[in-house]
Order: C-alpha cells, then sequence, then structure tokens
C-alpha cells in the first residue's frame, strides 16, 4: 500500500502546517459510492455520502463518504454543543465565531491533483438557524426538534473517482512534537480503513416487495383550502407593497418501516441531481437530490445559481421543447426569477469585491428527471477580509425558497406556515480548510426521525399567482420523493389526486 506523503516530506511539512493530509490510492472498479458507503455506515453514529449527478444523469467526478468525524458540532439557537473524544460539552460563544475558531486550528497544506474536498465541515444549516442572524419571528411550533445546525468535523474521508474508478482514502494528521509517530498512527487509520473497504457488504436487501393493497398514509400539515388560503393572504401582502414574492411551503408525514438509506437509493436513482446528500446523525436522517447550489467557492471566485420558474417535463422530446418555450414565454415565471437574480446580485454584493459581479448566464432551461426550471447564474470575486462564514451568512436562506425582500418574506412566512421547516429550505454540504465550500438548497430533501418521513416542498407567490395551481406545484415537487418513499416501502400511493 502506498501512502503519500512519504515520512520524509511528512516531516519537512510538519514544519509550517500543524496537520498534514495522508492519502492512499486503491482500485476501485467493484465498488460504487452506495457499495462502500454500506460498508461503513454502522461503524458511527454519524456518517455521510456526497455525491453528483451532470445534467445528463450520469455520475460527477467525485463522491464523498465520511465517517466516526471528529468532532459533532451542533447548535439549538446560539447554545452549542460539541461531541469530541466520546463526550458531550457545551460552548458559550456565539455560534459562527465557534465554527471559524475550530477551522483556524487547521493549517493544511494543498495537495496536488487532490479532489475538490479533503477534509473539513461537512452537516447541515436548517431555515430556521437564520434567527441566529436576524431578527425572525419564532412563533411557529417546533414539533420536530431539528438543531439549527449540525456539522461532522470530517478529518477522515473516502474518496471515490469516478473518472478512474479509483478509491482515494484521506486521513488528515496532526502534527506535534514528533512526526513520526503521528505520521505512522495517521498510516494505521488509512490501512484499518482499506480493511473495512475490503470487506463483503452484510446485506444486499432492497426493500419490501410490493403489496398493490397496501398503501402510503400521506399526512399533510394543512389542507389544501388552508394553503391556498396562505397563498391569498401572501398576494394581499404583496398588493399592499410588502413584499415582491414569497416561498410558502407545506410538509407531509409519512411513517416508515424501512431503512432510510434504502429510500435514499431510490431516490438517487429515479431523481439524479447536481447534489446528492445522505447524513446519518444518530437519531436522524437528513436525505435529498437538490437540483438547485446555495452558494459554492472556489479560489475566491463565488458562484449562485438560482432556479426559478417550474414546469413538469413533458412526455416526448416535442413536448419538452413546447413547455420550456411556454415556461420561458411566461410573463409571471419571467418576472419572478428576474427578481430573484437581483436578490442573489444583492447577496453576493454583501461579501464580494465591489464591480467584479458577473451573470455568465441568464435564463437558459435546466432539465431534471421529474421538472425543468429556469436558471440563471450569478458570480463574483471573494473580498479578501471576507471568507466561507461570510459567504454563507450572507446568502442565507435562498430568495428562491423564502422570497423578496428576504426579511420580511421571512416574517409572513413565520405568520402563515404553523411548523418550523427545520432543514427544509435551509443548506447542505461543506467547507474546507481553504476556504472553499459548495453547498445547495436543502429541496427535494427528506428528513427521517421517529419512524416518520417528513417531505416538504414550496412554491413562489408572486401578484398574478393562482393559488390553486401554486398548491399543485408544491404536489408535484413533493412527488418524486413520496414516490421514493414508496418504493422503499412496496405500498402504493395517492398523492395530489
Amino acid at each position: 500500500m502506498h501512502i503519500t506523503p512519504s515520512l520524509e516530506e511528512f516531516k519537512r511539512l510538519a514544519h509550517n502546517y500543524s496537520h498534514i493530509p495522508l492519502l492512499c490510492e486503491l482500485c476501485g472498479d467493484f465498488d460504487t459510492p452506495v457499495s462502500l458507503y454500506t460498508k461503513i455506515r454502522k461503524k458511527s453514529s454519524y456518517s455521510f455520502l456526497l455525491e453528483s449527478a451532470v445534467q445528463s444523469g450520469s455520475s460527477g467526478r467525485y463522491s464523498f463518504i465520511g465517517f466516526n468525524p471528529n468532532m459533532v458540532i451542533k447548535s439549538s439557537g446560539r447554545k452549542i454543543s460539541v461531541l469530541e473524544n466520546g463526550e458531550w460539552r457545551t460552548e458559550d460563544e456565539e455560534p459562527v465565531t465557534y465554527l471559524r475558531s475550530v477551522m483556524a486550528r487547521y493549517s493544511i497544506p494543498k495537495l496536488k491533483d487532490a479532489p475538490p474536498f479533503i477534509g473539513g465541515l461537512v452537516g447541515y444549516i436548517a431555515y430556521d438557524a437564520i434567527r441566529i442572524f436576524e431578527r425572525i419571528p419564532d412563533s411557529a411550533e417546533d414539533d420536530l426538534h431539528i438543531d439549527d445546525f449540525l456539522f461532522l468535523l470530517a478529518d477522515n474521508l473516502i474518496v471515490y473517482d469516478h473518472y478512474h474508478h479509483s478509491i482515494k482514502i484521506i486521513s488528515i494528521t496532526a502534527c506535534d512534537n514528533n512526526p513520526e509517530s503521528t505520521f505512522l498512527s495517521g498510516c494505521d487509520k488509512i490501512v484499518s480503513i482499506s480493511q473495512m473497504l475490503k470487506k463483503s457488504i452484510e446485506s444486499n436487501y432492497n426493500g419490501f416487495e410490493v403489496d398493490k393493497h397496501d398503501k402510503l398514509t400521506i399526512t399533510p400539515n394543512m389542507t389544501p383550502s388552508v394553503f391556498m388560503k396562505n397563498v391569498q393572504v401572501a398576494k394581499e401582502y404583496i398588493a399592499a407593497g410588502d413584499i415582491f414574492q414569497i416561498v410558502l411551503s407545506q410538509r407531509f408525514s409519512v411513517p416508515i418501516r424501512c431503512d432510510g438509506f434504502d429510500i435514499y437509493r431510490r431516490l438517487r436513482s429515479m431523481n439524479p441531481s447536481p447534489y446528492m446528500f445522505y447524513f446519518h446523525c444518530n437519531d436522524t436522517i437528513v436525505a435529498g437530490s437538490s437540483p438547485e447550489v446555495l452558494v459554492k467557492c472556489r479560489d475566491g471566485i463565488v458562484t449562485t445559481r438560482p432556479l426559478a420558474g417550474t414546469r413538469t417535463r413533458g412526455f416526448s422530446g416535442h413536448d419538452d421543447h413546447k413547455t420550456a418555450e411556454e415556461l420561458l414565454n411566461d410573463e409571471k415565471e419571467r418576472a419572478e426569477h428576474v427578481m430573484l437574480v437581483d436578490l442573489a446580485r444583492n447577496d453576493l454584493g454583501r461579501f464580494c469585491k465591489y464591480g467584479s459581479i458577473q451573470i455568465p448566464e441568464f435564463m437558459g432551461i435546466e432539465r431534471y428527471s421529474h421538472v425543468m426550471h429556469i436558471v440563471s447564474e450569478v458570480t463574483g470575486r471573494l473580498e479578501n477580509n471576507k471568507d466561507s462564514f461570510d459567504i454563507l451568512q450572507g446568502g442565507f436562506p435562498a430568495g428562491t425558497v423564502s422570497g423578496a425582500p428576504k426579511i420580511r418574506a421571512m416574517e409572513i412566512i413565520d405568520e402563515l406556515e404553523p411548523l418550523r421547516r427545520g432543514v427544509y429550505a435551509g443548506a447542505v454540504g461543506y467547507l474546507d480548510f481553504h476556504n472553499n465550500m459548495d453547498t445547495c438548497i436543502a429541496i427535494r430533501t427528506l428528513v427521517i426521525k421517529n419512524n416518520t418521513a417528513y417531505i416538504q416542498a414550496g412554491a413562489g407567490i408572486v401578484a398574478d399567482s393562482v393559488p390553486e395551481n401554486e398548491y399543485y406545484e408544491t404536489i408535484h415537487k413533493a412527488h418524486v420523493l413520496i414516490k421514493a418513499v414508496a418504493q422503499a416501502e412496496g405500498k402504493t400511493y395517492d398523492f395530489g389526486n
């Protein structure tokens, strides 16, 4: 087994850095990210799988797998809880300040030809975490008690390279006064992980047999009439000039008996997306296939891609083309999209250099398995005195899941939606040790807790919205998640009829 860097190079680097990444590459042509994750997921109460699919449905180059993190950091409001060395403790610092202090402990060399992520913070930020940063009312019931954020400090990582069909095992190793000892300890970790990956999968479990007489029980958190009444109230706020646009959502609860990972396997298959993720966080599972980046930063270039304007895919290529044309010519959809592109430009203006913001793509069409969206891309160059936490805080939550102006829209969301949103409309992704980050909006996402899958979907409301149409837009967006649950459960379903 060849591990890089060598001991001699490790000793040299230890003079200038606090931590050194050790890396080993293995042949992985018999494996998939799903099989690799299956081999390690029961080794830790906290683990994750991050995957990506490009628009054609083929895999993005890298998939990332992590388990047994160095730390687990979570927050309920401003109360921070930290799991480290097997024990929980609380921290009194402001949440973002504490996260910065954790990342500041790591100075790490950049690896040549390394994957885009070799370690750092991986996790989610719930929509309700906005109250850490802004004074937003908090009257909605907190029935699920989802953490406002939860990050795993990933210092051991398995990376699957789809181009080369190889596996990279990475161990971030601390330097101390005895670099040879720490080097050997890091090598031992890599060897231990490689041994886990050589084992056969414990089970080829594929869910329950389909019983056409057994239907899913799907319970919404409001009736269709209540949702449509909320749309009408939102339109009155728009007419009064409080807001220009707002996203209202509803949540569906589905009791389940299946393995949550089995739902994810169905979802990734039927709805391949740029951001696919599965987090097992003790008693809570977060899984999704999101089409929309929240914000990413690579080498100082910040990017966001607002998706606003949705249609169901056509049954044929001709139908699909006609649907796309109709979507792009819909004045309501165009106006909503332009408004959200302007909001994205304003968000980037909080942390990007003046004059650097550009729109390389404006009002294109992106197609996914079930729906198509209007998309634009907004980019900028990060200010020298800003970091990934400034980016995340400045761009959160996305205007495409809240509204414009954001603060007033979120106040109205709190008034109209009966339950806290939790992970829905928040963010999922990673922040690395070199100020790079990649996060998506938590849409097409489900949360599993207490043997129940929770699925939430929203619709963008503008002045001329038709309440019934907006209700059915939430149904269309939630449908693929309901379908994934039904397949994993071996049940049929009636949804939105």
